[in-house]
């Protein structure tokens, strides 16, 4: 009876500890596949009840004597023969709270994870469990590969607790319109307020609703994020989920750009890497138009020599494609003008803009340190939701015909990158 009792209490502190801001992990473990002894159990009900709620995310503060019964529940779970899955789940869960006290390493917590892909390559909550460690660590884009991972395994059959965890990790990397809704999602299911969840507390004022009839400087518009480092080459990001756009950049280009101004256009001007032809240097300039006011494009255009008109689909949406040729300028080795013209009308979504947001890459950022005294500060930027109106996107391409063979190439890697919605 008194098994049966104390099995019954910790099923229930276990429901309350899942409750908790980055604390639902233990929402993926099934204990009832957990050995059913007493003293294992008694081990369990006291980790969880007296230890768990300071143990579960970093502090300054040391706690021995419960970082103590979490080491010694770790090895009573470490002495079970032909460990089932969620005994090694559990396992890195605890690994995990001796992580957030220095008694654990950063090559033990991945050890254990792949161990269990290893054996266990089926299980969608490891991906779960690891992906909430790593959010607390400055691996942010790993952590949310990882919540992906869990979410695409289970095929967004999903446990209730993970859309909390969801919405952290989402936080973390700085995407707050998906945190968002996460978290609105979960707190609608479970009954409750949002003010009633941390996340909904530090997001709300942190989304502002975005209007075509106000007018934001640049600033307020877009936002550079760093992607990768390719040798000496930066990727980055150009976003703006207030225009609902992400434009592939590198670091070398030059860029210029305008904020949104009420009711007219919001544009940048790229100027990527040039080509050789004939020992000169011959370039060309990406020009991107957004705007409310819809009107054909062929009213921007004066007298181009149109040659073709193509249709074709990019990341989910239509372009209209416009190839033009004026061969009375640039009468010398770069052949005349080549050029292209990509048109798009665009209505928004209720997820319009959420594509657009670049998770945050803290380890990329700390990588790029010049010495090993600096220290990297990024300060988050308010995000903005979609503009509520149909907006046109116009992409002008003025090249030559003695690049055009590049100027092609490049277009199709950029327009498979790019995201407008």
């Amino acid at each position: 009876m008194k098994k049966l009792l104390k099995s019954i209490i910790l099923t229930i502190a276990l429901s309350a500890a899942a409750t908790a801001s980055l604390s639902a992990s233990p929402g993926a473990i099934n204990f009832n596949n957990i050995p059913q002894t007493e003293e294992l159990t008694e081990k369990i009900y006291t980790f969880m009840t007296t230890s768990y709620g300071y143990l579960r995310y970093w502090t300054n503060q040391t706690y021995d004597e419960k970082a103590q019964l979490a080491q010694e529940l770790l090895d009573d779970l470490n002495a079970i023969k032909k460990p089932n899955v969620d005994v090694q789940l559990l396992k890195l869960m605890v690994m995990r709270c001796l992580y957030n006290q220095d008694k654990c390493t950063p090559e033990e917590m991945e050890q254990m994870y792949n161990s269990i892909v290893k054996k266990f390559p089926k299980s969608a909550e490891v991906h779960w469990v690891y992906g909430n460690y790593l959010t607390t660590t400055t691996h942010s884009v790993q952590a949310l590969e990882e919540m992906d991972k869990y979410y695409e395994m289970r095929d967004g059959y999903v446990n209730l607790y993970f859309m909390e965890d969801y919405a952290v990790t989402n936080m973390a990397c700085d995407k707050k319109l998906q945190a968002m809704v996460c978290i609105l999602t979960f707190a609608s299911v479970m009954g409750k307020d949002p003010e009633e969840y941390e996340v909904y507390r530090k997001l709300k004022n942190q989304i502002i609703e975005s209007s075509v009839t106000k007018s934001y400087t640049a600033e307020q518009t877009w936002t550079k994020k760093l992607v990768k480092q390719e040798g000496d080459v930066s990727h980055y990001k150009f976003e703006s989920s207030m225009l609902g756009a992400s434009i592939p950049v590198q670091g070398q280009w030059e860029l210029k750009y305008s904020g949104y101004q009420d009711n007219q256009i919001a544009y940048i001007v790229l100027t990527p890497d040039s080509y050789k032809v004939k020992d000169k240097n011959v370039g060309f300039s990406v020009i991107i138009f957004i705007t409310p006011k819809v009107s054909p494009v062929m009213d921007t255009l004066d007298n181009a020599n149109i040659q073709k008109i193509e249709k074709k689909e990019y990341n989910g949406v239509n372009w209209t494609v416009y190839t033009y040729e004026d061969k009375s300028r640039y009468q010398d080795f770069r052949k005349g003008v080549k050029g292209y013209i990509y048109e798009a009308t665009i209505e928004p979504t209720m997820y319009s803009g959420f594509r657009c947001e670049t998770p945050l890459n803290l380890n990329l950022m700390l990588s790029q340190n010049d010495g090993d005294n600096q220290v990297n500060y990024y300060k988050t930027k308010p995000a903005y939701t979609r503009l509520p109106a149909k907006l046109q996107i116009e992409i002008f391409v003025e090249s030559c015909n003695a690049i055009d063979k590049e100027t092609k190439k490049f277009l199709e890697q950029f327009m498979s990158e790019a995201i407008f919605e």
